[in-house]
């Protein structure tokens, strides 16, 4: 309940009274009047602005913060997926090159088994050509006996790790002369790289070879070393002999050694 003042007598009056208890004047509410909050104190009118900005202020923070939270999130999971990628792209990296790497052992592999397979077929192709040479001249035959042999050697004097095939034909037994025929895998293929007669000795990486000089003096004999000099056996002047068995030399029994280092396993 508040108090009026009567618009007859100007006393204070209940503002729920039908009549004045002053006058007895009847009471006819006006319009309902408001205090007019801009016409209030400056304490009053300042502090729903204030409240205003601050609420305005915590919304800006608020919506800053979850922006930049937002923000932040993305930038980790971009980060995460560069990371990822980047791991990715290195190990697809590592698989080609081991893949790659794979694949040029297997390819070394199947050269290094398709040059054996040339190798061990031509050497055996090499001895087995020259025992039929052998077996079917008839010079090699005495009173029907087969006085001739072949046999071979396995040196690799490259040092490339393919032995190089030397293979002796001996007609006389008795005289210990041979001729031998060098072969070696050249080119990609088993090739004669040359003929040597007359080999009676050898050495670490030479072939003596003897030859007969006749002259009116009496008999000598002349002796060629053949060295290996990288590609083939090189012939020079040894020294010369009045008696043939005057030459001591190491000496190779070319028979007894054959098949020391099989041709099927030469390697």
């Amino acid at each position: 309940m508040a108090l009026i003042t009567c618009s007859n007598c100007g006393k204070q009056m209940s503002d729920k009274a039908p009549v004045c208890p002053h006058c007895g004047a009847s009471y006819v509410p006006d319009d309902p009047v408001y205090p007019d909050t801009e016409t209030t104190d400056g304490d009053s009118s300042s502090f729903p602005t204030s409240l205003i900005a601050v609420a305005a202020l915590v919304v800006v923070a608020l919506l800053g913060g979850g922006g930049y939270y937002l923000y932040s999130l993305e930038q980790e999971k971009q980060r995460a997926e560069f990371v990822r990628d980047s791991l990715a792209q290195v190990e697809r990296a590592r698989i080609a090159a081991e893949e790659a790497r794979i694949a040029a052992e297997q390819a070394r592999q199947d050269s290094i088994r398709a040059a054996h397979e040339i190798i061990v077929n031509g050497y055996l192709e090499a001895v087995r050509t020259t025992n039929q040479k052998v077996r079917n001249d008839p010079d090699n035959y005495f009173d029907g006996e087969y006085v001739g042999s072949v046999s071979y050697f396995l040196k690799d004097f490259t040092q490339d790790g393919t032995p190089e095939l030397l293979v002796a034909t001996s007609f006389d037994l008795g005289e210990g002369m041979m001729s031998v025929d060098v072969y070696g895998y050249r080119n990609g293929s088993v090739e004669k790289i040359q003929e040597i007669g007359g080999v009676n000795h050898y050495g670490n990486n030479y072939l003596l070879s003897v030859e007969f000089d006749y002259n009116s003096s009496g008999d000598t004999y002349n002796v060629y070393k053949y060295t290996w000099t990288g590609s083939r056996f090189e012939r020079s002047f040894y020294k010369q002999l009045s008696g043939f068995y005057n030459l001591k030399e190491p000496s190779i029994n070319w028979i007894n050694h054959s098949n020391e280092q099989p041709i099927l396993n030469m390697f």
